[in-house]
């Protein structure tokens, strides 16, 4: 019998604007996993969420892309907010972040009744 393998939709990591991370960094995200027996996980960067999104989406990259194990174990997905509409070049870099890590996945993140909808 094959043994089940489970895929976390919502991980999340990184140092964000507002609270003690619960995992500063992907390896912290790992060990977690592999205390829990989840195999790969689709994650995004508090930072990403909290205060910048561009800079966290980034940083999301560069950490994951610096080892071949966070490589095959953590898809990046790209937070996306109303922000980025307003931003200069923000679609282009969100572009290029898609481009590089090859993922597909976003993460919107705004308010509840926010006035800026995401289309």
């Amino acid at each position: 019998m094959d043994e089940t393998r489970f895929f976390d939709v919502n991980g999340r990591m990184g140092r964000g604007a507002y609270a003690v991370p619960e995992f500063p960094a992907a390896r912290d995200l790992i060990a977690h996993m592999d205390y829990l027996g989840i195999d790969r996980a689709l994650v995004w960067h508090v930072l990403a969420r909290d205060l910048a999104p561009t800079a966290g989406n980034r940083i999301l990259l560069d950490e994951i892309r610096s080892s071949e194990e966070l490589a095959a174990r953590l898809v990046p997905a790209q937070v996306v907010t109303p922000a980025n509409a307003y931003e200069f070049g923000a679609v282009e870099r969100i572009r290029e972040n898609v481009r590089l890590s090859g993922s597909r996945a976003f993460r919107k993140a705004s308010s509840a009744g926010s006035a800026f909808p995401l289309c």
